[in-house]
């Protein structure tokens, strides 16, 4: 089956760690890291930094001949998830989002630990209700593990079964 799961979420809400752990109990995905994404568009312009990055990982997506791609990046909705599920309808890939969110309590504590910074860059979560194959875990109180269950659990109910092999 040719599959994109998308992770998403603010800064330090754990798309990454979900990403690593995803990775290794689904051999054979290819990671699509949104944040070489970032650091490889040249824009002082943050809003258009934004929009350059989310263009090349449409575009990457776009062009990937691989089956199997799991891409963690910022925005829960919006332009640029209606370009990457358009990106994955032209490609025959299936498209499964898992949106991260937390407090923003949480979030600036994280992200001050990390970068003695508090912009987390937050996107409201309400317009994915209802969304097929999408599902939204809140990891305020979730250690890793317990986000992975859940994103376990919600691949096994949606049918995406993990497998081994390129």
């Amino acid at each position: 089956m040719r599959l994109l799961i998308y992770i998403s979420g603010p800064s330090c809400v754990g798309k990454t760690t979900l990403a690593k752990q995803l990775l290794a109990a689904r051999p054979g995905f290819v990671h699509v890291s949104g944040n070489k994404y970032w650091v490889a568009t040249k824009c002082s312009d943050f809003g258009q930094k934004v929009l350059r990055t989310n263009r090349k990982i449409v575009r990457a997506v776009r062009g990937m001949v691989r089956d199997r791609l799991l891409l963690d990046w910022v925005p829960h909705g919006g332009e640029f998830r209606a370009a990457l599920a358009a990106a994955c309808s032209a490609r025959r890939r299936r498209f499964v989002q898992i949106a991260l969110t937390a407090t923003d309590k949480v979030l600036q504590a994280r992200k001050f630990k990390r970068d003695r910074s508090r912009d987390t860059h937050r996107h409201p979560t309400s317009g994915l209700a209802g969304i097929p194959d999408c599902t939204v875990i809140d990891t305020t109180r979730l250690r890793p593990a317990g986000v992975h269950a859940q994103a376990q659990r919600f691949l096994r109910r949606i049918g995406v079964r993990p497998w081994a092999g390129p």
